[in-house]
């Protein structure tokens, strides 16, 4: 499974928000926006932040360059 739909799918399941990933984050709103929606790359800083805050284990994570 590809980061963008392990978070998409585990914000829906939490009923969190794009909002709440970026202050949990530090990212800005429009930030986390395009990266969910595909307009942005995630880069090895982005998808660690965005890991610790859901608890996902990257080891688990495809790859999504």
């Amino acid at each position: 499974m590809k980061l963008r739909d392990l978070i998409n799918s585990l914000m829906e399941q939490r009923g969190l928000c794009n909002k709440d990933v970026a202050k949990g984050t530090g990212y800005s709103l429009a930030y986390i926006n395009d990266l969910l929606k595909g307009a942005r790359r995630f880069n090895e800083d982005t998808e660690r932040l965005i890991c610790e805050y859901l608890g996902i284990e990257k080891t688990y994570v495809e790859k999504t360059a």
